[in-house]
């Protein structure tokens, strides 16, 4: 009985709100969801500052790692020129016009597509 309650428990607690997060409709279109179930709070705000989201040259592998960790998000300067960067905003905000795909963030002119190395030379 306490292992068939343990795992009814499981399931309501866990399993099944995996299991709706998973499954696209119109009411989630509307909003940028993720699949997995979690509640961010002001605690969870590492930084105010963009200067420390910033990864820095002399920075190695693991302490870009635990960089990455620590805020959830990196952000890496001269990864690509300006000329290439606009490049591929030119590309992707065309393609925004032609796709067709989920909606993002309640504009109907963005939608998430997939992005491969093949689609633009300035993905290359």
């Amino acid at each position: 009985v306490v292992g068939t309650n343990l795992i009814h428990q499981t399931a309501l607690e866990y399993y099944i709100p995996q299991i709706t997060l998973m499954q696209w409709n119109k009411k989630r279109q509307v909003k940028e969801l993720t699949y997995y179930s979690r509640v961010c709070t002001g605690e969870d705000i590492t930084t105010s500052n963009t200067a420390d989201l910033m990864i820095n040259e002399d920075m190695n592998a693991n302490e870009c790692m635990e960089h990455v960790l620590k805020h959830g998000v990196s952000l890496y300067s001269g990864l690509i020129s300006n000329e290439t960067a606009k490049a591929a905003r030119d590309h992707i905000l065309e393609r925004n016009q032609i796709e067709q795909g989920f909606y993002v963030i309640e504009n109907e002119k963005r939608y998430s597509f997939g992005v491969d190395v093949n689609s633009h030379p300035s993905i290359h």
